[in-house]
């Protein structure tokens, strides 16, 4: 991997890719997983309200998730028991994190480090498998990987940290790698080797089925990966290119069987599939055709890449020169026949990959007529193809610095060249890290008290009934779940973003609930100015009293919060 100051790609190029852990666990890829740790918990502490800067993240997905891991760490089955609408290996993510720590989002923050760690070691990969002309120094990694995570984390997409675009940043990371290992190859098939071939179709169908049970509307990326695989494969026969679909399905296949397993045992794939699939395809309203939903989703995507600038001009940036490169204008020397060019083809089939990726993740993302903030988030990976374009022109700006002429030797002007890159990167840690806790949108929360919210005092009361049972009416999970320390004796223990009229089964449950008094306690979220009773079914008004109420402000807008128990109760 190079001496103790320098990560080198080699010249020849002979190993890069040669397996799966390869630069990973050697001593420089050590120092690698060492700095991007380091980087991803520092700006991960101010950019997720997850981190334990916060008195905890009350973005009402990451809590569903978690109330949802919570009772599946306890023997409860996501679908049949809980009801709730997102990937299972979210769940398991969340089950871990509960097991680690039980009563606050600190398991789901030390989760995202690692997410987050990994993705930046997989870019830093990718990079450094597109720097072919000269070595590349591990001292660059601060320059190239600081901006990376910069623009993640600030994003207007980050939102309030954990959602399942985040965690999938990892797979899709890992997938560019193993795409770019298998372009580099096209070019020069002595570049790379191992993974680059049917080992890295079935290691990229496995993370694909991990991106299935995660969000499946995130699988777009995954379909053009795929085609572009395809495609790629001039000359081959047509079995060979069905050979390789087979190995990609088969690794969706191995990320499935788990689940296959594990819903088998507990008796309840029907309802897992039910609820994953059909209800989500089904009840989600769309106002748009299916033929003018191609047209919705670029309008969509173009709208969020205004919102999302940084991350959007990042890619530009490094995908112009690709274009030129494949459409632009070649130079006619006068006298000399102009041959096929090798170089053209590559940014060809380069652009062609990057086009199929990002269009029909654009189709998945926003094909539905919905924006929501986070959904930007998946495209986030795509800023390496600007990160590769501006590698060569970072280390030469960083190379301009000054030199004694005095005692210059090849030893001593390595030393100070690495010292200049160090100096800068740890200018450059302490900006991002000074700029994030300055304008970050979260940052503002860490001044909120713990014990101080509407939830906390609800909880108090909550627990010092003998048995106590709750249940999270008419909206998404508010988080009192977690601050009660209650896991859900109910299916429908929230509602979700369905109307009424579409799938009226969720309230009508949660009614019925209410109506057998099947819990002790019901918490209600209203609007800031709604008067007496308003809104409230009868059934809750007549088997419930009101024992607690308050105002609070979530994402900017201030709501009410009532808080019911059983009549006879208290």
């Amino acid at each position: 991997m190079g001496t103790s100051s320098e990560l080198h790609c080699s010249e020849r190029r002979t190993t890069v890719g040669s397996g799966p852990l390869s630069g990973f666990v050697s001593p420089g890829g050590w120092r690698l997983w060492g700095f991007c740790l380091l980087l991803s918990a520092s700006l991960l502490a101010i950019g997720t309200r997850s981190s334990p800067l916060y008195p905890t993240n009350d973005w009402v997905d990451a809590n569903a998730f978690f109330t949802v891991g919570r009772g599946m760490a306890r023997g409860l089955v996501p679908y049949r028991d809980l009801f709730e609408q997102k990937g299972p290996l979210v769940y398991a993510l969340h089950a871990l994190a509960s097991l680690l720590f039980d009563r606050t989002f600190l398991g789901v923050y030390l989760l995202e480090v690692v997410s987050l760690t990994t993705y930046l070691v997989l870019m830093w990969k990718i990079v450094v498998l597109w720097s072919d002309r000269r070595p590349l120094r591990f001292a660059l990694l601060p320059a190239l990987m600081i901006p990376v995570a910069f623009l993640a984390v600030n994003s207007h997409a980050f939102t309030l940290g954990d959602s399942a675009e985040e965690w999938c940043l990892p797979l899709m990371a890992g997938g560019i790698y193993l795409l770019s290992l298998r372009l580099r190859r096209s070019q020069d098939p002595g570049v790379v080797k191992g993974m680059a071939g049917y080992g890295g179709l079935l290691l990229a169908g496995m993370l694909a089925g991990c991106v299935l049970w995660t969000k499946f509307t995130l699988l777009g990326f995954w379909l053009g990966w795929i085609l572009s695989v395809l495609f790629g494969m001039r000359g081959s026969s047509l079995r060979e290119k069905g050979a390789a679909a087979g190995l990609f399905a088969a690794g969706v296949m191995v990320s499935t069987l788990p689940w296959l397993v594990y819903f088998g045992a507990h008796h309840a794939v029907a309802e897992w599939l039910e609820v994953y699939f059909w209800v989500n395809l089904r009840y989600y309203p769309s106002r748009f055709s299916f033929w003018t939903r191609p047209f919705v989703a670029v309008g969509l995507y173009a709208y969020m890449c205004f919102r999302n600038l940084p991350l959007f001009l990042a890619f530009c940036v490094g995908l112009w020169p690709v274009w030129r490169k494949a459409f632009g204008q070649r130079r006619a020397m006068r006298g000399v026949e102009q041959g096929p060019d090798p170089e053209r083809d590559g940014a060809r089939r380069i652009l062609r990959a990057v086009l199929l990726c990002l269009g029909f993740q654009i189709l998945g993302s926003y094909g539905g007529g919905h924006a929501y903030s986070y959904y930007y988030l998946v495209f986030a990976p795509f800023v390496v193809v600007g990160i590769v374009a501006v590698r060569s022109h970072t280390e030469r700006c960083l190379s301009r610095w000054s030199v004694p002429k005095g005692a210059r030797t090849a030893s001593s002007d390595r030393h100070i060249a690495n010292w200049r890159y160090r100096a800068a990167g740890l200018l450059l840690f302490a900006l991002a890290v000074s700029l994030t806790a300055l304008y970050h949108p979260n940052a503002e929360a860490m001044t909120l008290q713990r014990g101080g919210r509407v939830q906390d005092r609800f909880a108090t009361i909550i627990k010092a009934d003998e048995n106590p049972s709750l249940l999270n009416y008419g909206y998404l999970d508010h988080g009192l779940y977690l601050a009660a320390e209650l896991v859900p004796g109910v299916r429908f223990f929230e509602n979700q973003n369905i109307p009424r009229t579409a799938y009226p089964t969720i309230l009508d449950e949660q009614e019925r609930y209410i109506a057998e008094k099947r819990v002790g306690f019901v918490v209600v979220r209203r609007e800031r100015d709604a008067a007496g009773v308003d809104g409230l079914p009868d059934v809750l008004l007549h088997n419930y009293r009101l024992v607690a109420t308050g105002h609070q402000e979530y994402r900017h807008v201030i709501y009410r919060y009532d808080l019911y128990q059983a009549a006879g109760k208290g």
